[in-house]
């Protein structure tokens, strides 16, 4: 395993239309600012954005006296009409009168996440099962394995396909979960193995070809964690089964992986010793890069989430970021600078190169969505040469 500080490696991009130049050389700003309303009252907490602009994660009550309670419940935003729900905020309401999210949604409405129910454990702690919602109604994923108290659906991909986290106080367990029988396994909820030397694992992301990350650990946590691939079929050089993708990590700490995308690149991050607390990286085809922090020695970079034309997104203490190819681009110059925003964390990108965060509006706490704006008619860049593709696909007919 190659680990370097700056990648010189990078995926395939796939041919499409619209493309930027190194936005140091340009003038005019790159995103227009859209903020995802919600009712008075509510704060929202954006997880994930899909190919359409909907917008999923959890929300709570500022304060007693509206619903949430403090208490994070989760909700999917809708630009327009879909699935028999008006455009705009919806809470999906609760298992139970615990705690709640959405961790991933895909292109059909249908999201993987988590809640708190009205169970409790052998040892007085709320239960937790996640759950599949599709068509304004729960799905209860998880609990099948004998002594294995709480789940979590972590991550879904496009056939509805989601991964899941089985867990009590003494250990967790990765599991796939399926709506059909696929990649050798039935229908239903199955055990994922840890990577070799570990005893336990847990399963975070999946892409549309079944292809799953998460970390391995013997303490079920991310402490000493390996970031470990999960691989169907064989790809990126490796056989299929179960892939240490850090096996000789240079820091005291543990790597998570996080997500993976359709071409195999992976994101996560890690725990390191002082002065890198956490920081993030990129594994692809074998090597795995440290992204870069947007001020040198931070002590705090997240990725957040990564589109299929290889963009990431995160924070980098607390500005937002965008890293593509060898470069991080604070997401605040890249806006108009009346805008009254400040962007402080982003937490996914589509294909579509829309990218939804949290941050500070006029002086409020607020969510953003970032759309990419075309290239004006008849621009010249002052470097022909340097153009390159950055986001994704063209935005000249609009964004949907």
């Amino acid at each position: 395993m190659k680990i370097t500080p700056r990648s010189s490696r990078f995926v395939g991009l796939l041919a499409f239309a619209w493309v930027l130049f190194p936005f140091s050389s340009m003038a005019q700003p790159q995103f227009s600012v859209v903020e995802i309303e919600a009712p008075a009252g509510i704060d929202l907490n954006a997880g994930g954005i899909n190919d359409l602009g909907q917008i999923a994660g959890s929300f709570r009550g500022t304060s007693s006296s509206v619903i949430g309670n403090r208490i994070f419940r989760p909700f999917v935003w809708l630009p327009e009409a879909a699935a028999g729900f008006p455009a705009g905020f919806h809470n999906l309401g609760a298992l139970g009168e615990g705690r709640g999210t959405v961790t991933g949604l895909n292109g059909s409405l249908e999201m993987s996440g988590w809640g708190e129910t009205t169970k409790f454990d052998q040892n007085g702690f709320q239960v937790s099962q996640g759950f599949r919602w599709q068509n304004g109604a729960f799905e209860i994923v998880g609990n099948i394995a004998s002594g294995y108290s709480h789940s979590q659906a972590l991550g879904i991909n496009a056939a509805g396909e989601m991964v899941a986290l089985e867990r009590n106080v003494f250990g967790c367990l990765p599991m796939i979960w399926l709506p059909k029988p696929a990649y050798g396994f039935p229908a239903g909820l199955s055990a994922l193995p840890p990577a070799a030397g570990f005893f336990e694992a847990a399963a975070v992301g999946i892409n549309d070809q079944g292809q799953v990350v998460g970390y391995s650990t013997n303490a079920c946590d991310t402490t000493s964690s390996h970031a470990t691939l999960w691989l169907p079929e064989p790809a990126y050089g490796l056989p299929a089964g179960t892939h240490d993708l850090t096996p000789d990590i240079p820091v005291t700490g543990g790597f998570e992986a996080q997500k993976i995308n359709n071409n195999g690149v992976v994101i996560g991050d890690f725990y390191g010793e002082f002065p890198v607390i956490i920081g993030a990286w990129r594994w692809s085809n074998g090597s795995l890069d440290i992204l870069e922090p947007l001020v040198p020695d931070t002590n705090f970079v997240f990725p957040g989430g990564l589109n299929d034309h290889g963009a990431i997104v995160g924070s980098s203490g607390s500005r937002a970021v965008l890293w593509k190819e060898d470069e991080v681009y604070a997401l605040d110059d890249l806006i108009p600078a009346d805008s009254g925003w400040v962007l402080q964390a982003a937490s996914d990108i589509n294909n579509q190169g829309q990218i939804v965060g949290e941050g500070i509006f006029n002086g409020e706490n607020a969510t953003f969505r970032l759309d990419p704006l075309p290239m004006p008619d008849g621009f010249e860049p002052s470097d022909p040469g340097s153009l390159k593709p950055v986001l994704g696909t063209s935005l000249r007919e609009g964004l949907r």
